[in-house]
């Protein structure tokens, strides 16, 4: 696999990291409506936490995503930072009290739904090679789209 700053060891710490963030924000989330709703504040930072480390990783991965798609690599890796920019946005706006949860709930949608969109694009493009497991990569795809569903609860 092409890296162009770190090593493989490094980026795989790094989706692994967003991955366990990922599954902690669903765990706090839990926590949060079912025991206290002061792990939602953990929850939000957590997301911002998944959306910084989602485009840590498409920056890492951009070198592997631009050989296979050149210009699709480009509008991914735009997605992906926009998409950040919109769950610390979203995280921002509920935890110093700007909004309620509704808006800032979609402002997180659409960020997770524009990091989903990433995901799609590079999967699909590392699809037919060798660089990451099959199954992996059919996993990425299929954890992508039900990100960008994100986009159909968005009014």
């Amino acid at each position: 696999m092409a890296e162009s700053n770190f090593s493989a060891a490094a980026t795989g710490w790094i989706a692994i990291a967003t991955g366990v963030s990922a599954i902690l924000a669903v765990i706090f989330l839990t926590l949060m409506y079912s025991v206290n709703q002061s792990f939602g504040k953990v929850n939000d930072v957590l997301n911002s936490v998944i959306g910084i480390s989602s485009m840590v990783l498409a920056w890492k991965l951009f070198a592997e995503h631009f050989a296979k798609s050149p210009l699709m690599s480009q509008i991914a890796l735009a997605l992906v930072v926009i998409g950040a920019i919109f769950t610390i946005i979203g995280s921002i706006l509920i935890m110093f009290g700007f909004t309620d949860f509704v808006l800032a709930g979609w402002y997180s949608a659409i960020g997770n739904a524009l990091i989903g969109l990433w995901l799609i694009t590079f999967c699909y493009a590392v699809l037919h090679g060798n660089s990451l497991p099959h199954n992996l990569v059919i996993f990425g795809i299929v954890a992508g789209a039900c990100m960008a569903i994100g986009l159909v609860g968005v009014p």
